[in-house]
């Protein structure tokens, strides 16, 4: 980084998939007179807990709406499977604002499979999992696709 007089010059190239250093980056070029992280992650008088959240309030960020589109068009023929493994890539390879949004919105589709498979384990047609139960079961799913690629939920914050 060269200086120069109380700017910065320049700032290294940060890849959208690369978290908060990412969002940071965009940060540091809209807040003016930050002397610490608190200052950058703050806007009108709130400290928010990530870089990404300081972006999304100041509006730095696209919405989620091609995300929410994209999960409704293709649960109407694609399997929960395939929703889970989708809904995964978008969280690797997409920036989504919210993802905790996004679940929340869509989690239904991507559970249908997992009432079935319980039924089928257990050779009962009445075992009935609770919604509780078919949402972290799901999780697990999607965590188990995300460690396969080196990640984990935790790497997407917020994430459910």
């Amino acid at each position: 980084m060269r200086k120069h007089g109380k700017c910065v010059g320049r700032l290294p190239y940060a890849h959208a998939n690369s978290g908060e250093r990412y969002y940071l980056r965009m940060l540091l070029y809209k807040v003016c007179g930050a002397q610490c992280y608190e200052d950058i992650r703050t806007f009108n008088g709130v400290i928010y807990p990530t870089f990404k959240q300081a972006c999304s309030v100041r509006g730095l960020l696209d919405d989620d709406n091609e995300w929410h589109e994209a999960l409704s068009e293709v649960s109407t023929w694609a399997s929960s499977i395939k929703l889970r493994n989708m809904f995964a890539t978008m969280l690797m390879f997409s920036e989504i604002t919210k993802p905790v949004t996004l679940w929340e919105q869509h989690w239904r589709d991507m559970v249908d499979d997992l009432q079935y498979r319980v039924r089928r384990e257990f050779r009962d047609n009445n075992v009935h999992l609770n919604d509780e139960d078919l949402r972290e079961w799901a999780l697990q799913e999607i965590e188990c696709i995300l460690n396969r690629n080196g990640k984990t939920l935790g790497d997407f914050p917020p994430t459910p």
